[in-house]
């Protein structure tokens, strides 16, 4: 990976954090220094569930954020929630919500207040 490419992805991730802390409260969230060492998550964060966080800043070429802004134009028409569901050629079907930081920001604290069974099992 090249320093350009390095730069980017760790100027990415430090916009996320802030966005996080500002509307979550200051040290809620902070990069995960470990990461680029385990392949692990690239957001540590302060609330007691499971959700990783990976960090990606793409070019506007990128056939995602295409496919992004065609569900948000169509969710936003009649006031729905954008999803996508995609999949690589071979691979398994993947779903992901489009939602904003406001947006990701409730549901995080909406799933924090819901009950869970033990670390790693289904969620009630």
């Amino acid at each position: 990976m090249g320093a350009r490419s390095v730069r980017k992805g760790k100027g990415g991730e430090r916009e996320v954090v802030n966005a996080l802390n500002d509307r979550l409260g200051e040290g809620f969230a902070k990069r995960a220094l470990s990461q680029a060492r385990d392949s692990g998550e690239d957001i540590e964060h302060g609330m007691d569930h499971a959700v990783a966080i990976e960090v990606k800043r793409w070019g506007s070429r990128a056939q995602l954020m295409t496919a992004i802004l065609q569900v948000e134009q169509a969710a936003a028409e009649g006031n729905r929630i954008p999803a996508l569901a995609f999949r690589c050629d071979g691979g398994e079907w993947r779903y992901m919500p489009i939602m904003d930081a406001d947006r990701f920001c409730d549901w995080l604290r909406e799933m924090d207040d819901e009950p869970r069974e033990a670390e790693g099992g289904p969620r009630a």
